[in-house]
């Protein structure tokens, strides 16, 4: 096939959004999607190579899975050298032993389903795995292992063409079909599987047979008006996904379809005679795209080990990003270039190097895995520390009977969640996800008749529909009927605001509900609690401080919580309800209390990036109680 430099422009535009969404950019809500972006440019050239070979019958499987290796493998053992030297440098052994289960995922190619199957609400933040990225690669390498047997069946078939193109399009509906039903009832592990992939591979896998189908090399033979309307419909598609879509939009089902269709386009009509052709032919985007695969494996551990150090902030992003694209020339220029030169690199050299990288890999996260991190080499006091991030938060918060799981209906809240609703004027009504079940400890001796009642996943708004996962609907309307029935004297409204900001134009209307339901009801609506990077208890590990009472530290993530904030005690304001804001009472400046007392025993304010301990609960509690007993008295 032809050299069409639009298509490593294509490879600009996909990996640019990808590293500013990783780096917490927030116009670039979707630019995760960049990633399936790659994924239809990878099936349009896989397969028009292969197809290329085939026609003038030099097409071998052992120089095409010795090309997938030169091309893939050196920049990535690279990468995952210096990840793991740095980790053991300046990781805790807890995050060692999280790195070395992705090191053995990826020395088997499949990382994308470990990663999958421990996708969860309560795990490890995804920005936070230095090797989380490196899913999309274990697809690709899953896919590199059956396509090309796909089409050696198919290529002595009479009208090759017509068939592969009607194959390769009803294998890729299979899957998009696949894709659309599972990100709805198991999303997590969904995401990164193969056959929920593989149809973006397969679409630009059936503009190859296309081309080949019309003899004609299309779509050069259109007009220029369809080039430049169906190149520029392309990439305003892949834009509007990249701004539009966010974490919450249902992947990889039929959202998928708006950027992997625009680069479809882009791929067909985006010819060097049209505007978009010419844009992505430029030097700077075609330089950036032919290293855009080692930018692609940098940016991620780069990010996520300025976070778990507790380096984060936008500037330190926006320069991590930088030196993304900084190692990425370098690595493409001294690993990349000279190992596909296969002047200077055998096929035998390429073999022994693979596997040896390979088997290095595997042993060095099995070792590291076996030896849980090698928690030898911290101290006493730092272990003491980090056995907080394993706080005993079943029986505290009676998970499962009364902060119910993502698979449970509101029918499994136990009966021992509230009192019998009497209407007495103690009553409180705890609302929420887990973040109002960490104050249920302290609130519960505030008063005798406490109602408690959370889901893990559901924020306490009205009209939250999630594009994926459980249906808050049923939990919101068993939740509304029972403030209804009981007129609890105070509702108490709290959740994770970080997490759901997108749902803040539903307080408003929230608060109106409930003061419709049960007028006399107050209302209390609690804001963010101080968030950590990676976590509180790691935080104080790697400062090996002792904790003590009245004990500081910096938080980088003020800023943000204040914004979220604002927008919470204005809503409070605007309607009727009273606004406690605990970073104002945990913090001073950008300082926080990080140390809490349980009846005389130290322990960290939360146990995780957010959560409270049951000292943390007390303090705060005990802190603004005015507010839980007059929620009437001026706000914070």
């Amino acid at each position: 096939m032809h050299y069409r430099r639009e298509i490593d422009g294509l490879r600009a535009v996909a990996v640019l959004p990808v590293i500013l969404f990783h780096g917490g950019f927030g116009w670039f809500s979707g630019g995760y999607v960049g990633v399936d972006v790659f994924f239809v440019i990878s099936g349009y050239l896989i397969t028009s190579i292969i197809l290329a070979e085939k026609k003038a019958e030099t097409f071998t499987l052992a120089g095409f899975y010795e090309r997938r290796a030169r091309r893939i493998l050196p920049p990535l053992f690279l990468v995952l050298t210096v990840s793991t030297a740095f980790a053991w440098f300046f990781l805790l052994p807890n995050q060692i032993k999280e790195l070395s289960r992705s090191l053995i995922a990826i020395s088997i190619f499949a990382s994308n389903i470990l990663f999958g199957r421990e996708a969860n609400y309560f795990a490890t933040a995804a920005e936070l795995n230095p090797l989380l990225h490196t899913w999309s690669l274990a697809v690709e390498e899953q896919f590199y292992a059956v396509f090309p047997l796909f089409i050696l069946l198919l290529w002595p078939v009479k009208k090759r063409w017509s068939v592969g193109f009607l194959a390769v399009s009803i294998v890729g509906c299979l899957s998009f079909i696949y894709a659309d039903t599972r990100s709805v009832s198991a999303p997590e592990i969904t995401f990164y599987l193969l056959k929920a992939r593989c149809w973006e591979l397969f679409l630009g896998g059936s503009i190859a047979f296309l081309a080949g189908l019309t003899k004609t090399g299309a779509p050069y033979s259109l007009t220029s008006k369809i080039n430049e309307s169906g190149s520029l419909l392309g990439i305003f598609l892949i834009a509007y996904a990249v701004v539009a879509f966010d974490k919450g939009t249902r992947f990889p089902g039929a959202y998928a379809l708006v950027p992997t269709v625009g680069t479809a386009l882009v791929i067909l009509f985006a010819i060097p005679s049209t505007l978009v052709g010419r844009v992505l032919s430029h030097r700077w985007l075609v330089g950036l795209g032919l290293i855009s695969y080692s930018a692609y494996l940098w940016h991620q551990p780069l990010f996520a080990f300025s976070r778990l150090l507790s380096l984060g902030g936008h500037w330190t992003m926006a320069i991590l990003a930088i030196c993304s694209i900084v190692l990425a020339y370098f690595t493409w220029r001294f690993v990349e270039r000279p190992f596909r030169d296969r002047t200077r690199t055998s096929r035998k050299t390429i073999l022994l190097a693979a596997i040896a990288m390979n088997a290095t890999t595997l042993l060095t996260g099995l070792v590291l895995d076996s030896n849980n991190g090698f928690p030898e080499r911290i101290s006493d006091t730092q272990a003491k520390v980090l056995a907080f991030r394993a706080y005993p938060t079943t029986e505290l918060y009676r998970t499962g009977k009364c902060l119910l799981k993502i698979d449970q209906p509101p029918s499994a809240f136990s009966p021992e969640c509230g009192a019998a609703g009497d209407g007495s004027s103690e009553e409180i009504f705890l609302w929420g996800d887990s973040f109002a079940a960490h104050l249920y400890p302290a609130v519960k001796e505030l008063s005798r008749s406490t109602v408690s009642q959370y889901s893990s996943v559901c924020p306490p708004l009205i009209g939250v529909q999630f594009d994926y996962g459980r249906d808050c609907a049923d939990v919101e309307l068993y939740i509304l009927e029972k403030i209804r029935r009981h007129h609890p004297s105070l509702v108490v409204i709290s959740a994770n605001w970080r997490k759901h900001a997108k749902y803040l134009a539903n307080i408003g209307p929230t608060i109106e509900r409930i003061h419709l339901l049960s007028a006399n009801s107050r209302i209390l609506l609690v804001g963010n609690v101080p968030h950590w990077e990676p976590s509180l208890p790691e935080i104080l590990a790697r400062s090996r401080t002792t904790l003590e009472l009245g004990l500081r530290f910096r938080n980088s993530l003020l800023q943000e919580l204040r914004l979220v904030d604002t927008t919470l005690r204005e809503a409070a304001s605007a309607h009727g309800a009273r606004f406690v804001a605990p970073i104002e009472f945990f913090c001073e400046l950008d300082d926080c209390l990080v140390v809490a007392s349980d009846h005389g025993a130290l322990e960290p304010i939360a146990y995780d990036y957010g959560h409270l301990t049951k000292g943390g609960s007390d303090l705060l509690v005990k802190g603004v109680m005015s507010s839980f007993r007059n929620p009437t008295a001026k706000a914070n």
